[in-house]
């Protein structure tokens, strides 16, 4: 009997294809759960950061948050409920347009450069005033 280098006898070739078939049903058998535990990292540090390994959980969420998104200007604001009655409210904002603290922002900086070049003395304008310094305030407070 002649035998080729780099060849593999029948036996060994079998007993590879079993160990490959044994390995898909596993895969197969898999939930998404494990799969998503399995292949990110969570991290709260300094925000939310979620890291994937591999491309399907990217796709998997962006095709997801877009369906979300895809019929509105700029965002998308969901209340998500755990069966432990905790909920949390995320905002799913399309890339490169205003979030609700993006156009409250602008909105504010419109208000301030309103004020300032007007000489009102009205109630309403010292109650506009009253309110910019405490949201200045507050953005000092918390964002140092």
């Amino acid at each position: 009997m002649i035998f080729w280098k780099g060849s593999q006898s029948k036996k060994s070739l079998k007993k590879e294809n079993e160990e490959l078939r044994e390995a898909l049903a596993r895969e197969e058998k898999a939930t998404f759960e494990e799969y998503f535990t399995k292949n990110t990292t969570i991290s709260t540090h300094g925000g939310l950061g979620i890291n994937f390994k591999g491309t399907e959980l990217i796709q998997i969420f962006a095709a997801s948050f877009w369906d979300t998104v895809k019929d509105s200007d700029n965002y998308v604001i969901c209340d998500l409920h755990s069966a432990d009655g905790k909920s949390v409210e995320v905002t799913i904002k399309k890339k490169g347009k205003l979030s609700p603290q993006d156009k409250l922002k602008k909105a504010e900086d419109l208000l301030a450069r309103l004020l300032a070049e007007s000489d009102s003395e009205s109630d309403i304008a010292f109650e506009a005033k009253d309110y910019l310094n405490r949201e200045e305030e507050l953005r000092k407070k918390y964002h140092g």
